[in-house]
């Protein structure tokens, strides 16, 4: 058995090998190909995908890590979200697994968002330290829609839904946009004293626009001013979670110092949810300091929260700041592509 970088001809056999370990996943040679081959930091993916194959040069094993790009003081350095580690159970009880982890430990900037209690684990053995959290945060929008899906007779399929151009709040408005060019900030980070992960034009095109309505952008135009150099945006999708309709807040980008903006964000989103008649709203927030905004609105915690893990500084971040360093939502790692209705 050889472990070795993943290879542009091994693309078959790890779509064979992916479908087989993950076989209740929907479409999964698309889900590798969008997630690693459209993802506009692709470039990177031969020098840091792992891959144990046999004597046939068949794919038995696997770290996946999705590239990204990450801002710190105004810097710009390439990441990589470690996920799908996994080995064949023929081969358990070899060195592949041990010669794959060594390897990974080597990955200087790697990061991990949203783990099972075996991924954490796993993580913490390769030194990545914990520097954040994401919890999960609901509001309810229709209890009575609530309690009726507790009914096992029923069941919940996406609808058709129609967002509006417009949602107004009181210093200004969000609208629509459809293109990455009308949103992308000129340096590239909203907040030049937090870890912030890509949200470059290509990111932006590529995450929300590659498929049609599958995502919905707005961005905020303020009262007196018709342009600014880097708008505050929020990004949202419908999905069904607990047989609800919800409309989750994927994504979301403002100066981490305005509180106002950021409830701006959220009373925006009730709004949407409200108009599409949704049971219920749900978010990410990894910056503590947000949290009173968020208990404001009526959002409340639920279920475990995201770990942020990462190699990246990780005894800087872990030693010298605050929790309150990271700012991460749904949208970073694969934490949106699983979650709901969707299967990837």
């Amino acid at each position: 058995m050889l472990v070795r970088k993943f290879e542009d001809n091994d693309y078959h056999s790890l779509v064979e090998f992916n479908t087989t370990v993950f076989n209740r996943r929907d479409q999964v040679e698309e889900s590798i190909f969008y997630r690693f081959y459209k993802n506009p930091y692709a470039h990177q993916i031969e020098k840091e995908i792992l891959v144990a194959v046999d004597a046939t040069n068949k794919i038995v094993g696997q770290i996946l890590v999705l590239p990204s790009e990450l801002y710190l003081d105004g810097k710009k350095y390439p990441v990589f979200f470690g996920m799908d580690f996994f080995l064949d159970s023929k081969y358990r009880n070899s060195l592949a697994g041990v010669i794959l982890g060594n390897k990974f430990t080597d990955l200087k900037h790697g990061c991990g968002i949203g783990l099972t209690d075996a991924s954490l684990a796993i993580f913490k053995a390769f030194n990545y330290k914990i520097v954040g959290y994401i919890p999960k945060y609901i509001k309810i929008n229709n209890i009575l829609s609530a309690i009726i899906s507790l009914i096992p007779i029923r069941t919940k399929t996406a609808r058709k839904y129609s967002f509006p151009d417009t949602v107004s709040v009181d210093s200004g408005k969000f609208i629509r946009i459809f293109e990455a060019d009308e949103l992308t900030s000129e340096v590239g980070y909203w907040n030049k004293k937090l870890i912030e992960f890509a949200r470059s034009r290509d990111f932006i095109t590529w995450r929300y626009f590659y498929y049609p309505d599958k995502y919905f952008v707005y961005k905020f135009l303020p009262k007196n001013q018709e342009e600014i150099s880097k708008p505050s945006f929020f990004v949202v999708r419908p999905m069904v979670w607990k047989r609800l309709n919800c409309l989750l807040l994927v994504d979301y980008r403002f100066n981490s110092e305005d509180k106002a903006m950021f409830n701006n964000i959220l009373q925006s989103t009730i709004k949407i949810s409200a108009k599409l008649k949704m049971s219920a709203t749900i978010t990410g927030c990894s910056l503590p300091s947000c949290e009173k905004v968020l208990r404001k609105k009526r959002f409340f915690k639920f279920g475990r929260a995201l770990e942020i893990v990462t190699k990246f500084q990780a005894d800087k971040i872990y030693e010298e700041f605050n929790v309150d360093k990271v700012l991460a939502t749904f949208a970073d790692a694969d934490c949106d592509f699983y979650y709901g209705s969707d299967k990837w």
